[in-house]
């Protein structure tokens, strides 16, 4: 018979700045922001597209917001090429594979 066993540990980190734009004003004055950064992953291009909603209280005097103060933050990867015709990741797939292919150094 076979047996075998393994296992792998992973650990990165993503950091960006990324322009938003206010697309509404909700009615109790939080705003819901929407900001798209064009990545390249796999050899194809794609859209990063984050939104979320911000408290006008936690845009800083430099027009800045920690991802840490947007609720119902979501980062979605868009694009176009054979391997997103092919196959459509999740959102965490989509983050798991940016990640590794772009940022993890091993």
């Amino acid at each position: 018979g076979f047996k075998g066993s393994a296992s792998v540990a992973r650990d990165a980190t993503m950091e960006w700045r990324l322009a938003v734009t206010v697309v509404d004003v909700q009615p109790n004055g939080n705003l819901v922001v929407e900001g798209r950064h064009t990545v390249t992953v796999d050899n194809q291009e794609r859209v990063m597209v984050v939104t979320g909603i911000v408290r006008p209280l936690d845009v800083t005097t430099d027009n800045v917001v920690l991802s840490e103060n947007v609720a119902n933050a979501s980062v979605r990867l868009i694009g176009d090429g054979p391997d997103t015709r092919t196959t459509e990741r999740g959102v965490v797939g989509q983050i798991v594979h940016f990640i590794i292919d772009n940022l993890w150094p091993f």
